[in-house]
């Protein structure tokens, strides 16, 4: 058997194990180019997509947000007060980032109903789900 070693990440797309008269004898891993980082990104890149970030009171969320933005990866969306979301975003730039607040915004009622008709049969009320949108992790996910 023999290993390979690299300081360098490998992306592992398939693995091949040779067995001889029941020993193993060879792993053999081989990795495409295509899921290097770089290519990942230059993929993001030409096919651009909107990405809703529903934790925007986590700096770390902010953080890949501007680093995202930066490079041009996707459209952003960061959900949370925007007070505290430019709070965390001190010093970084998060200018092309959008941020919303799903505590006032216009599509909260909308939602709220959205679910509540998805979910009636299962005793949710229209009370539970307008207090369930004001979530926003289910906020993001009606938002897709």
């Amino acid at each position: 058997m023999f290993t390979v070693t690299s300081t360098a990440p490998i992306f592992v797309v398939a693995q091949k194990v040779i067995y001889q008269a029941g020993t193993l004898v060879a792993q053999i891993a081989t990795w495409s180019p295509d899921l290097t980082p770089i290519a990942i990104k230059e993929r993001a890149k030409a096919s651009k997509q909107t990405i809703v970030l529903p934790e925007g009171a986590d700096i770390r969320t902010v953080q890949a947000a501007a680093a995202a933005s930066k490079e041009g990866l996707a459209d952003l969306i960061i959900l949370g007060d925007e007070a505290e979301v430019n709070k965390l975003a001190d010093g970084l730039d998060i200018s092309k980032v959008k941020i919303i607040n799903p505590l006032t915004d216009a599509r909260l009622g909308e939602f709220a109903n959205a679910f509540y008709e998805m979910r009636k049969a299962k005793g949710v009320t229209e009370e539970q789900a307008l207090e369930t949108m004001r979530n926003p992790l289910y906020f993001g996910v009606m938002m897709v």
